[in-house]
């Protein structure tokens, strides 16, 4: 794991409060555009951060950040999520395995 990631994984794990650990996650995001991705169907995807929008190779709409912080407040209430669907956002199947690898979900075996 590069550097700027596992700094920015440090930092969401210190965080307090909401605001810290989702700019955590924001900086996680950027830090890891343009790697590739795995959706749970295997199809593999890319994406990139212009401003509060995160751009997936495989569509044309976008993800926004507000979109990014509704999942993530899911997320961190679940902790375990046994698949995208159950974050409840548009975009979930793409932000589901960065939540993954991020450290923010895990899944059940």
């Amino acid at each position: 794991m590069e550097a700027a990631l596992w700094k920015q994984r440090q930092r969401f794990q210190a965080a307090g409060d909401f605001p810290a650990r989702s700019e955590a996650v924001w900086e996680m995001i950027i830090v890891c555009q343009n790697r590739p991705f795995y959706t749970v169907r295997n199809c593999e995807f890319c994406y990139t951060v212009k401003g509060h929008e995160i751009k997936i190779s495989r569509k044309e709409k976008t993800i926004t950040r507000v979109t990014v912080e509704v999942a993530l407040r899911k997320a961190l209430a679940l902790k375990v999520v046994d698949g995208p669907k159950k974050l409840g956002v548009f975009g979930a199947s793409y932000l589901y395995p960065l939540f993954l690898y991020f450290g923010i979900i895990t899944k059940k075996e």
